[in-house]
């Protein structure tokens, strides 16, 4: 097997510079991300989620933005007064837009304090993101590992960084992928991709690469474990638990064109907010003006 440090005495100075220098720079992006895990970030909204879920509370808190929706009329959401309120609850309310399956999840560190589940979180994703790298690390040609290792490393800097002080998931999801889709066990490969799918929509674009594969097995997998992970929440509670689907399917799925300015604020990492944020009359009240 492939390993960064394997024979490293053997080495030429060369690849002993690219693996060393690559390795600080992931240790760099790991301190960086590891003071800041008692502090606020997109952690805060998976964990209060899951304190909500806990309680048997709204986690997307539809109640308040309803609310808002009634008070607020479209053609005033640029007075000051209303921009204000806006801008108070930003980052407070409607900032969870996950399935309530990884709420659900979340539970089992839920309970520990907020920089103790927040560090936990961290150390997870950080150990997601090196397992990641050496799977990777694997399939590249052996003469060239440690040059693609640090390139590599180097031009995604900015990308790790943001994640890991963050605090945010995609380290765990690009594992579950990269793992769904390499080994041969199809049984495996359905719950994995269907886990990282519930988590956070985007994977499911992988529906097109086992399709285009042919691979209708692992396709068969996927989409029975997916509603299996959908539902698993319900051990908590039947009615509660379509409550909260509900409200889910009607922030993100139903409502996010028909009322962009009341949509989760955080919605940004994918193309259709990215252009409503721009293009979509009260998209991003707040900054659409001067961008």
């Amino acid at each position: 097997r492939l390993n960064i440090f394997q024979n490293f005495k053997e080495m030429n100075p060369r690849d002993k510079f690219f693996a060393i220098s690559g390795s600080l720079i992931l240790l760099a992006i790991f301190f960086i991300g590891i003071q800041k895990t008692d502090s606020k970030s997109d952690f805060q909204d998976y964990y209060k989620a899951s304190e909500l879920f806990r309680n048997h509370q709204d986690i997307y808190q539809l109640d308040i933005l309803k609310s808002l929706k009634e008070s607020i009329k479209t053609e005033d959401v640029f007075k000051m007064e209303n921009l204000l309120k806006l801008e108070s609850i930003k980052n407070s309310v409607g900032t969870y837009i996950y399935p309530p399956t990884f709420a659900f999840l979340l539970l089992s560190i839920s309970g520990f304090s907020y920089p103790n589940a927040s560090l936990i979180f961290y150390l997870v994703n950080f150990l997601a993101l090196l397992f990641s790298l050496y799977m990777i690390f694997q399939k590249i040609y052996p003469r060239k590992k440690y040059l693609v290792f640090f390139v590599a490393i180097l031009l995604n800097f900015r990308f790790l960084e943001n994640h890991s002080y963050n605090n945010q998931v995609a380290f765990l999801l690009l594992l579950l992928i990269l793992y769904s889709i390499s080994t041969k066990n199809d049984l495996v490969s359905g719950i994995l991709l269907s886990l990282a799918i519930v988590i956070k929509l985007t994977p499911a674009i992988f529906f097109l690469y086992l399709l285009f594969k042919k691979d209708f097995k692992r396709i068969f997998y996927t989409g029975f474990f997916l509603v299996a992970w959908i539902f698993l929440p319900f051990i908590f509670g039947i009615d509660y638990n379509w409550e909260q689907l509900k409200n889910w399917s009607d922030m993100v799925l139903g409502n996010f064109m028909q009322n962009p300015e009341f949509r989760a604020w955080k919605n940004n990492q994918s193309l259709i907010a990215t252009l409503a944020k721009y293009f979509l009359a009260n998209g991003d009240p707040i900054n659409q003006a001067e961008f």
